[in-house]
C-alpha cells in the first residue's frame, strides 16, 4: 500500500515530483523514491508503506527486466504468487524480490496490459510508463478501492493517489485550479463527487476498472476505457447450483487467506454486524493466533455498537480492543476533514471510521473490513421498500402519473411542500415522472430534493442515470444493487475507508470485493439474498454456523454519529458560521437563501435536515480550506 504520483513536461521535474511525494507521505511513510526521464519529460514518484517484502528490493518506481516499463503501484495483487506461473522460467529465476509489484510488472511485459488486468485479483491504482511507445497508462481496480486523480495544470500533465499532491504543485507554480460548480451540484445531492469528476474542472478521477492512456508529448488524453464490466455474460442465474452456501464459503476462505498474507501485523475492523463478523470468523479459523479486532464505542447508546462487537469478538475468540470516545473527541476530528478528503465529502460516518483506523494503527498496519456486503448481498432494507413503491406507481397509466406530477408541482401544493421534510412533495412529483428504476431510484436517494440541488438552474448536473448506461433483464432490486455498486460503493464507502485509514498509514483490504465474489454475488437468485431470514440471507446462513443467532438478530444501527444533536447543540455556532460564511455566499450559482432557510427550519421546527445541512457545512469548510492553496 502506497501513494503514487507523476508529472510530465515540467521544467523542474525532480523538485516537483518530490514536492508531490511529500504531500502524500502519510500514504507511504516507510520509503520514497522517484524516476525521472528528462529526455521525454516524465517523472514518477512513490511513497511506500511496506507490507510485503520490507527490503529495498521492493522499492518503487520499479523497472521491468527488459527495461521497457516503469511502474508505480498502490495496492495489493492477492493472487500474485499463483500468477508467477505465467512468467517465463528465465524471468522467474531473475526475480529480485517477493513483492507483487515485481510480478505484476513482468506480467505486463510478458502478457500485455489487458490480459494482465484480466487475470489479476486485487485492489490497485497503477501508473505504467511504456518507454518504447512513450505512453503512460493509468489503471484502477474493478471496484474502485484505490484512488487515482489525473489532469492538466496549464500544459503540465499530473496524476496522484490524492488530490492534495496536485493542489500542492499547482500552488507551487502559482497555477489556479477552477472549481467545478456542476460537481458541487452532484455533491449536494449525494454527499460525494462521483468519478470521473472532481471538485476542479481541470482534474478527473480514473473510474473503477478504468484505463486512461496518454502519449508523448503528453498534452492530451488519448483514450479512456473500461477493461471489466458486470455484463450479462457474467451475471447468470444459478438455480442449478446445489449448494451455493458451500461455494461462497470456499470463496471466502480462499479470498481471506490470500488477504491475510503480510509481513507486518494485521487485524480487522469489527462492528458486530453481519459482514464484519463473517470476515472475522473466517480470519480466526484460518489464523493460528488470535486475530486482533477493533471497534469504536460512543456514549450515546442509540449510536453505540461496541457492546455487540465485544460479544461477537468474545464468541469468535479474537484479541479485541475497543475505544470509547466522547462527543467532544469525535467532534475534534471535524477540522481535519478537508485535508483528509481533499474535496467535499460528507458521509458523516467518516468520523467514526477515522477514529477506528487511528485505534487500529496503534497495533497493526493492515486491516480487513466487511465493506461491500450490503451492495453485493442485498443488505439495504430500502431495496424492498423502494421496489414496492416503484411497482405501485408503475401500475398507474402514464397520463395519470404525469397529471399527478404536474398537480403536485403547482402553486396549490407549494405551501404543503414547504412544511414537509426536505421537499417531499417535490420529490414525489419527480418520482411520478420516472420512466425506469434508474430514474426512480435516483429521486428516492437524493439527499437534497430541492429542484436544482441548492444550485441555480443550469448549474447543477445529473450523473446518476448516465453512470449506468445499461441494465440487463433482471428485477428491480438487482437493478438497484447494480446502481449502488457503480455509484455509492466506489464514490462514498470506499472513499471514506481509504482516506480515513491512509491518513494513519493503515492499509485496508476488502474481501467481498474479490472479483470471484463480486461475480458470484451478482449471479445469485434473489432468494439467496433476501428471504425469510431477512437481508443478506446467504451470509446469515454462513454466520449462523459460527455465531449464535441471538447475537446477530437485532436492528441495524449503522456506523453513525448523533449529527442532529450536534448541529442543534455543540456544533450550532460553528455550523452557523459556515452556513453564513463569505465563501459560501460568494459561490457562483449557489442558492444561499434557500440554504439559510433550511438551516432556520432545522433549528426552529421539529424537522430534521441534518444530511443536506452537513453537505452545505462541509462544502463551506472545504471552500475556506481551499483558499490556502491559492496564490
Amino acid at each position: 500500500m502506497c501513494g503514487i504520483c507523476g508529472i510530465c513536461n515540467s521544467s523542474e521535474a525532480v523538485y516537483d515530483i518530490r514536492c508531490m511525494m511529500n504531500s502524500i507521505i502519510h500514504r507511504g511513510p516507510d520509503d520514497g523514491a522517484e524516476y525521472v526521464d528528462s529526455n521525454n519529460g516524465v517523472a514518477f514518484g512513490h511513497r511506500r508503506l511496506s507490507i510485503i517484502d520490507l527490503s529495498e528490493a521492493g522499492r518503487q518506481p520499479m523497472q521491468s527486466m527488459d527495461k521497457r516499463y516503469i511502474i508505480v503501484f498502490n495496492g495489493e495483487i492477492y493472487n500474485h504468487l499463483e500468477l508467477k506461473a505465467f512468467l517465463a522460467d528465465d524471468v522467474k529465476n531473475q526475480l529480485k524480490s517477493t513483492t507483487d509489484t515485481e510480478i505484476l510488472l513482468e506480467l505486463f511485459s510478458e502478457l500485455g496490459i489487458i490480459e494482465t488486468l484480466n487475470i489479476i485479483r486485487g485492489m490497485f491504482a497503477i501508473a505504467l510508463y511504456d518507454r518504447r511507445e512513450k505512453s503512460i497508462y493509468l489503471m484502477r481496480d474493478r471496484a474502485g478501492e484505490k484512488p487515482l486523480y489525473y489532469g492538466f495544470i496549464n500544459n503540465i500533465f499530473v496524476f496522484s493517489s490524492e488530490l492534495k499532491a496536485i493542489r500542492s504543485i499547482a500552488c507551487e507554480k502559482g497555477i489556479g485550479l477552477s472549481i467545478n460548480n456542476k460537481a458541487i451540484g452532484m455533491f449536494l445531492r449525494h454527499s460525494y463527487i462521483p468519478a470521473p469528476y472532481s471538485i476542479y474542472n481541470e482534474i478527473y478521477k480514473v473510474e473503477p476498472a478504468g484505463i486512461v492512456k496518454i502519449k508523448y508529448p503528453f498534452y492530451k488524453i488519448e483514450n479512456c476505457r473500461n477493461y471489466w464490466r458486470l455484463k450479462e455474460n457474467v451475471i447468470k442465474k444459478v438455480e442449478e447450483r446445489k449448494a451455493p452456501e458451500k461455494e461462497l464459503s470456499k470463496l471466502l476462505y480462499s479470498t481471506i487467506s490470500e488477504q491475510m498474507i503480510a509481513d507486518v501485523p494485521y487485524g480487522a475492523f469489527l462492528s458486530g454486524g453481519i459482514d464484519s463478523s463473517l470476515i472475522v470468523s473466517y480470519m480466526q479459523k484460518i489464523s493460528k493466533e488470535k486475530v486482533k479486532t477493533f471497534s469504536i464505542g460512543f456514549e450515546t447508546e442509540k449510536y453505540n455498537e461496541a457492546p455487540y462487537a465485544r460479544e461477537i469478538a468474545s464468541c469468535i475468540g479474537t484479541e479485541h480492543r475497543e475505544l470509547y470516545v466522547t462527543d467532544v473527541e469525535a467532534m475534534n476530528v471535524i477540522p481535519d476533514i478537508p485535508e483528509i478528503y481533499d474535496e467535499p465529502y460528507a458521509d458523516s460516518s467518516q468520523i467514526p471510521t477515522y477514529l477506528v483506523a487511528k485505534l487500529a494503527k496503534e497495533c497493526v498496519s493492515v486491516v480487513l473490513t466487511g465493506d461491500a456486503g450490503d451492495e453485493l448481498f442485498c443488505g439495504y432494507e430500502h431495496y424492498k421498500i423502494i421496489e414496492a413503491y416503484f411497482k405501485r406507481i408503475n401500475m398507474l397509466p402514464q397520463s395519470i402519473k404525469y397529471s399527478l406530477s404536474a398537480l403536485l408541482k403547482s402553486r396549490l401544493f407549494e405551501p404543503i411542500n414547504r412544511r414537509t421534510f426536505n421537499n417531499k412533495i417535490n420529490k414525489l412529483s419527480r418520482a411520478l415522472r420516472a420512466s425506469n428504476i434508474i430514474d426512480f431510484y435516483y429521486e428516492m436517494l437524493r439527499i437534497d430534493t430541492a429542484e436544482d440541488a441548492l444550485m441555480k438552474p443550469g448549474i447543477s448536473a445529473d450523473y446518476f442515470a448516465s453512470s449506468i448506461n445499461y441494465l440487463f433483464d433482471q428485477n428491480v432490486v438487482y437493478a438497484m444493487q447494480l446502481i449502488d455498486f457503480y455509484t455509492y460503493l466506489p464514490n462514498d464507502i470506499l472513499v471514506k475507508v481509504d482516506r480515513a485509514a491512509m491518513h494513519h498509514s493503515l492499509e485496508t483490504r476488502v474481501p467481498f470485493l474479490d472479483k470471484r465474489i463480486i461475480e458470484f454475488a451478482y449471479s445469485l437468485p434473489m432468494e439467496y439474498k433476501y428471504n425469510k431470514l431477512g437481508t443478506k440471507a446467504i451470509l446469515r446462513e454462513l454466520l449462523y454456523d459460527e455465531i449464535p443467532r441471538e447475537l446477530l438478530e437485532r436492528p441495524k444501527k449503522g456506523f453513525s454519529i448523533p449529527l442532529d444533536d450536534w448541529l442543534r447543540g455543540p456544533l450550532k455556532e460553528w455550523a452557523e458560521e459556515m452556513i453564513y460564511s463569505e465563501e459560501l455566499r460568494a459561490l457562483e450559482g449557489f442558492d444561499h437563501g434557500q440554504a439559510t432557510a433550511i438551516w432556520k427550519k432545522h433549528l426552529y421546527s421539529k424537522e430534521n435536515y441534518k444530511s443536506i445541512l452537513w453537505n452545505v457545512i462541509i462544502l463551506a469548510q472545504w471552500l475556506q480550506n481551499d483558499k490556502k492553496y491559492k496564490r
